[in-house]
């Protein structure tokens, strides 16, 4: 996949296709590591068809890019030329494309051996700081994905499992914090947990996702805030159904239960949930700071 070094670093955003909070962060680490080959402080251009994107930028997108160390700027384009100079060049030209799918991240790292690791705006990084300081335990980020149609054949949670294990692990762990990410539908016995923060009644959506970076472990269903794990150095266990995204995965993974560029501490398992995998979530993650 090779990328000219000389020309400005622009990445569409054909909003035409469908846009996820998912393929918004994989956008952005390409980006990123596209601006970090190229060795240059010149901003990142989100060059988009979007009019309504310029009378005002999506929340979400701002959310996403605004966060990130790196500049970033909007530049509206009805004709924008789809070609090697913009990324991901002809990539979007397939019928097959996706923004979230995480294969351009893997040929990036094949050809240029730089890992995924999102850079955070330090104001954000130094209030997650102070946050993480004020805690004092260990951290573990969760995000319950609660999603139309809510089965757990798309991975959302299934809420007797989820409850049964948290409630077991709140009482016997409290050496953990855990904060639940996201806007997502909550159960209703969330509530009654005594560790447990709500992060949206505390935190905006950029810094939940820079939390992650910070914590002790990320566990949690498949969904876009995970990305935010995955391009980070944090031990996770993200669990998909094995039906979901079924070739998607088996492109981008083959067998193997983690990407190329990840470490071993960082698995995405592709099985059905249960409070015995969950356990074991939790376990996989905690052995990681058994061996500092």
């Amino acid at each position: 996949m090779g990328i000219n070094l000389n020309s400005e670093t622009s990445l569409y955003l054909d909003t035409n296709r469908e846009i996820t909070l998912g393929g918004l962060i994989t956008l952005r680490q390409e980006g990123e590591i596209i601006i970090n080959l190229k060795n240059k402080k010149t901003p990142i251009r989100i060059v988009h068809n979007s009019k309504e994107a310029c009378e005002e930028i999506p929340a979400i997108w701002k959310y996403v890019f605004n966060s990130s160390k790196y500049e970033f700027q909007y530049i509206y384009s009805a004709e924008f030329k789809k070609n090697e100079e913009s990324w991901p060049g002809k990539n979007i030209n397939d019928s097959n494309f996706s923004y979230h799918s995480s294969k351009r991240i893997i040929e990036l790292y094949r050809d240029y051996q730089i890992k995924p690791e999102l850079k955070w705006k330090q104001s954000i990084s130094s209030k997650l700081e102070k946050l993480v300081k004020e805690i004092g335990s260990k951290i573990i980020c969760l995000h319950l994905r609660n999603h139309p149609p809510y089965t757990p054949e798309t991975s959302n949670i299934d809420d007797e499992i989820w409850e049964d294990f948290l409630k077991v692990s709140s009482n016997s762990n409290n050496d953990i914090q855990y904060i639940l990410l996201g806007n997502d539908l909550k159960p209703d016995w969330i509530s009654d947990l005594k560790n447990i923060i709500i992060a949206e009644q505390i935190l905006t959506l950029d810094e939940q996702l820079a939390l992650i970076s910070l914590s002790n472990g990320f566990i949690g269903m498949a969904s876009g805030i995970c990305a935010s794990a995955q391009f980070s150095k944090t031990p996770y266990v993200i669990i998909k159904h094995p039906d979901h995204h079924f070739l998607e995965m088996k492109n981008e993974l083959g067998k193997s239960s983690r990407f190329p560029f990840s470490n071993l501490k960082q698995q995405l398992w592709r099985t059905k949930q249960s409070k015995e995998t969950l356990c074991e979530a939790l376990n996989f993650v905690r052995d990681e700071w058994n061996e500092i």
